[in-house]
């Protein structure tokens, strides 16, 4: 740096009309060693090295030049990345893990249909296979924000996490305190909400379900409807389905290889309708509904089925 600026200082001595454009060519190299740190080795080398960074180290690399920050962004890498990290679980190079997130009650109200004084720091958890505990991985206080908390849904690391006010959607792997706070969709009394992969797009979606009324009691309610929100669009707000779905729907929903499934509420259908033995799949690509049935043979009452992903394929459990 001392050398450049002395053979700037004699450039200047020599021309002192051009005070500014030497300035400008010093930035400009400067700018230029800043944004490109990795100008000796090949793009593809600093490729291959970016893929096999942990999550927290990649992240804090998107600050290293625009560069990397756009290599790292796209989602042509984002793609690479993931099936890197799943061919390096079957080849046993990492342990399988488990991510938890403990929710506890500030207090306790008694007589309550379902609690209303969930804790509002939200913590998440990561036990591997062997280990004897689990470690923290990150920790989010949302100061008061809800009361409820109901059943979450995951796609590639992110979580969706539903309360009674609003929807959030997390990163665990990242560690870091931020998180996507969803607008305000269509008002209603009972809803259910997942997160999928947009296989078409390579896109983000949550998919809400929305009841305009209900009533439990008479076993009516008008037309149920579904909206979206896609993750990391420009101008990202909830929009309604142009198709609503055949049959009410409950629980949270299970995420398959493009899909959502919901189970169907039976107790919102028509009297005298015979329920249908199957799940509701939407698919997040042309955002159509269809009826997925099983065969099972007399299940009891009692008997609740559920989408379980095993080896890479949806069994029923």
């Amino acid at each position: 740096m001392d050398v450049i600026a002395t053979k700037n200082k004699k450039a200047l001595d020599r021309n002192p009309q051009e005070p500014t454009t030497m300035f400008k060519m010093y930035k400009r190299r400067r700018v230029q060693r800043q944004c490109h740190p990795s100008a000796s080795l090949p793009d593809e080398l600093v490729y291959e090295i970016l893929l096999r960074l942990p999550v927290k180290t990649l992240s804090r690399s998107k600050s290293v030049c625009r560069a990397w920050r756009a290599t790292i962004s796209s989602p042509s890498f984002i793609r690479a990345y993931l099936k890197q990290q799943q061919s390096a679980i079957s080849r046993h190079e990492q342990k399988p893990s488990f991510l938890i997130a403990p929710h506890t009650l500030d207090s306790v109200i008694h007589d309550e249909p379902w609690p209303s004084t969930f804790s509002n720091t939200i913590t998440f958890y990561r036990w591997q296979e062997g280990r004897d505990d689990a470690h923290l991985v990150r920790a989010t206080d949302l100061h008061g924000e809800f009361g409820s908390v109901y059943g979450m849904s995951h796609c590639d690391g992110l979580v969706m996490f539903p309360t009674d006010t609003r929807l959030y959607v997390f990163n665990p792997a990242t560690g870091k305190g931020d998180v996507l706070k969803l607008p305000d969709g269509q008002k209603s009394r009972f809803q259910t909400a997942g997160l999928g992969l947009d296989l078409g797009t390579n896109t983000y979606k949550v998919v809400r379900s929305f009841n305009r009324s209900i009533d439990f009691n008479q076993q009516a309610h008008d037309a149920a409807g579904m909206e979206v929100f896609t993750i990391s669009s420009r101008d990202s707000c909830w929009r309604t389905v142009a198709e609503d779905p055949p049959y009410p729907v409950t629980a949270h929903p299970m995420y398959f290889k493009g899909s959502l499934y919901w189970h169907i509420c039976k107790e919102l259908l028509q009297e005298g309708s015979p329920p249908p033995q199957g799940f509701l799949r939407f698919n997040l690509e042309d955002e159509t509904f269809r009826l997925v049935l099983y065969d099972v043979v007399s299940p009891s009452d009692e008997t609740r089925l559920d989408l379980v992903e095993l080896g890479g394929e949806l069994c029923l459990a």
